[in-house]
């Protein structure tokens, strides 16, 4: 391979021999060299196979070929793996050749045909999806120009085109829309510099006046910036490849480093501080280069090993790296790391990380058809695209979620600001997959949501102009927690307590926050005080439960299960009653009388609303505080001028409800826990 198999002829600029048609197409299989220096160093330094293209000017390339490095010649079992690979073309600003629109036209006619000869049957693949096309391209406007070509021949075809970037040194700055249209980058090099004019915004060194503006459009990479063009398009989900490093932005030029690309690999991995894990790595120069060009390879051809030895992390087997040489320019070639060199990697686990999916499972709001009595909206499973993250986002998978009493009133068409296609959920918890910050430290951390926006700090209410709303099911915020994954704000999630696991942990913001609210905030319960909590078994009430018993007092409860009253005595409570007895107030009153040594509450705690003043009158001491939460007997509450005289206070607070479940017969909240394969519910 050191020897140049020499350059094709560019057909938009030479004459072409009469004896090759015009509709012939180079393979690079033909002028195959193998032996030569590049190969053999290569070769000894674990690279076992390559992917080439011919070498060219010009806008068509050819067909690419996929081969062993360890081969004498093409005659010997499995020296030539796959004769055909992809058909590869380079849309470049070429100094006094063809323009690069007119390179975008012959492109287009190339695609939509009409299909005569070798050529046109190459091309007629690329577009019914059985081959994919590869495009050396370096700047950011061919590149969106090359995203709308195929977007045009897609519409016309009715078929998804495969598309791979190769070089694209600028392709940070198109990465969402590479993304969205699902096209891949074999970066090459790994680590850009701006060889040409081209390329300038690859890297360039901030100046004065203009470095804001250029900390935009620039990233050198690290130490430079934490960002680069590697893990710019490993964030926004592009498949990435890299290619060795070398010393010239022409790969042909540089053969001899394909040798180095495992130390390539090994420097993605640990310039990035854990956002590109071992394997990811890895796959950037192995597996994903051929996804990108379409080789075809038995699995135990391209089996990658990780293990543990010795405390630190080593790889074996088939790996991979890219090589170019001046004879053919291959896009990718795979290598392997033995048993006796070095370490390429610092002590760590060698646990995979997840490749971020482009799309998420979410549980959405429906109309309820009009004819469906009584009312009750439909929650529906839908997939939705991730969206691209913002500056200040970060991407939560999600481990375990709650559902709230708020969950079932949406359903119902009881709850304000309805909004139809939202997602359900406020309650959420989960682990940070994905920032904008690769060094951020809540990248693989567990977390949870904050159930709600527009109340910062405020402690009676949220503050005016505020846009009050909780997560799920509303317009505002518009998001929800019942997904695989979630982009939030960084500074909307907390870092999870150890002790509390996700199922453990998704089932306290909402409910925790509003029964602190009224325990603590609003009834101000103290030391040796007499408080009802009404309706005990909901995910509020038992939280306000063990706040109250934290904080001394003689806690009482209703109920219309006796078995959630023993349920709640066994936590803590002084006793209780069932609510559905006539008389419950009065029977209320001597368990008072009998167990705290007064007849009176100073508190009640109230998730049902009705007439629930009325009925507790009497034995709410003068001054007392009847905190209401939700109203899930009654949607109104009577409130009469015999509770004024008592000076006897109706405080409201911002929270719905307890745990979905229309009958009610749970104890506690009910999370979902999130898994790759369903759901299954826990019962807490």
């Amino acid at each position: 391979m050191s020897t140049s198999d020499g350059f094709v002829f560019d057909q938009l600029q030479e004459s072409i021999p009469k004896v090759l048609g015009e509709e012939s197409i180079t393979r690079a299989v033909d002028g195959l060299m193998l032996g030569t220096r590049d190969v053999l160093l290569a070769y000894r330094s674990g690279v076992s196979t390559a992917i080439t293209s011919p070498i060219s000017g010009g806008l068509l390339g050819g067909l690419g070929t996929h081969f062993s490095l360890g081969a004498k010649h093409q005659l010997e079992p499995e020296a030539v793996l796959d004769d055909v690979t992809a058909v590869h073309v380079a849309v470049l600003h070429r100094g006094g050749g063809p323009s690069v629109s007119t390179q975008i036209v012959v492109l287009r006619r190339l695609l939509l045909g009409p299909y005569t000869g070798e050529r046109g049957a190459s091309f007629e693949a690329v577009v019914k999806g059985k081959s994919p096309l590869v495009v050396s391209v370096k700047n950011a406007d061919i590149i969106t120009s090359l995203l709308k070509l195929k977007r045009e021949v897609e519409a016309i075809s009715g078929t998804p085109i495969e598309m791979t970037l190769v070089g694209a040194g600028e392709a940070h700055l198109v990465a969402a829309e590479l993304a969205a249209a699902n096209v891949g980058v074999v970066v090459t090099p790994p680590r850009p510099f701006p060889f040409t004019w081209e390329g300038r915004r690859v890297s360039v060194i901030r100046l004065n006046v203009f470095s804001k503006y250029l900390s935009d459009i620039v990233i050198q990479g690290p130490p430079i910036t934490e960002r680069s063009l590697v893990t710019s398009l490993f964030a926004h989900g592009v498949t990435v490849g890299i290619g060795h490093q070398g010393v010239e932005e022409d790969a042909q030029l540089s053969a001899w480093a394909a040798r180095n690309l495992r130390w390539d690999a090994a420097w993605v991995h640990i310039d990035y501080h854990g956002l590109i894990s071992i394997e990811d790595a890895l796959n950037m120069a192995t597996t994903n280069v051929e996804k990108l060009l379409r080789v075809t390879r038995t699995a135990s051809d391209s089996d990658t090993g990780c293990h543990e030895r010795r405390g630190t992390a080593q790889f074996r087997g088939k790996g991979g790296c890219s090589d170019f040489s001046e004879a053919q320019r291959p896009d990718s070639v795979r290598g392997l790391m033995s048993e006796t060199e070095m370490n390429l990697f610092p002590p760590r686990s060698c646990k995979m990380t997840v490749r971020l999916p482009k799309e998420t499972r979410v549980l959405v709001v429906k109309k309820s058809p009009a004819e469906r009595k009584p009312l009750y909206h439909d929650a529906v499973i839908e997939k939705r695209l991730i969206p691209v993250l913002q500056s200040g986002q970060v991407l939560v998978k999600m481990g375990a979620v709650a559902f709230n009493r708020r969950d079932l009133w949406i359903r119902f068409g009881r709850y304000p600001g309805i909004a139809f296609g939202a997602t359900f959920g406020a309650d959420g918890a989960g682990t940070v997959v994905a920032s904008t910050d690769p060094r951020d430290p809540l990248l693989q951390r567990r977390v949870f949501l904050t159930p709600m926006r527009g109340w910062e700090s405020s402690p009676e209410a949220p503050e005016p102009g505020s846009m009050f709303g909780i997560l799920g099911g509303g317009k505002h915020p518009p998001l929800g927690t019942f997904a695989d994954y979630v982009v939030v704000e960084r500074d909307q999630v907390i870092r999870s307590p150890d002790h509390l696991d996700d199922v453990h942990m998704a089932a306290w913001p909402l409910g925790g926050l509003t029964a602190w609210r009224a325990a603590v905030v609003n009834a101000r319960v103290r030391q040796g005080q007499n408080i009802l909590i009404t309706g005990i078994g909901g995910g509020v009430a038992l939280i306000a439960l063990q706040l109250c018993l934290a904080k001394g007092a003689n806690v009482f409860v209703t109920s219309g299960s006796e078995d959630k009253i023993q349920k709640a005595t066994a936590l803590g409570a002084v006793g209780g009653v069932n609510y559905k007895s006539e008389n419950w107030p009065g029977q209320l009153g001597e368990l008072l009388a009998k167990r705290a040594g007064s007849a009176l509450l100073d508190a009640v705690i109230d998730s049902g609303g009705g007439d629930i003043i009325g009925r507790v009158n009497k034995i709410l001491k003068p001054g007392g505080k009847v905190i209401v939460y939700g109203m899930t007997a009654n949607p109104t509450i009577k409130f009469t001028m015999r509770e004024v005289l008592k000076h006897h206070q109706l405080i409201g607070s911002a929270e719905q409800g307890f745990a979905l479940m229309k009958h009610g017969s749970q104890f506690g909240k009910i999370v979902v826990r999130m898994d790759e394969s369903g759901q299954a519910a826990a019962r807490l």
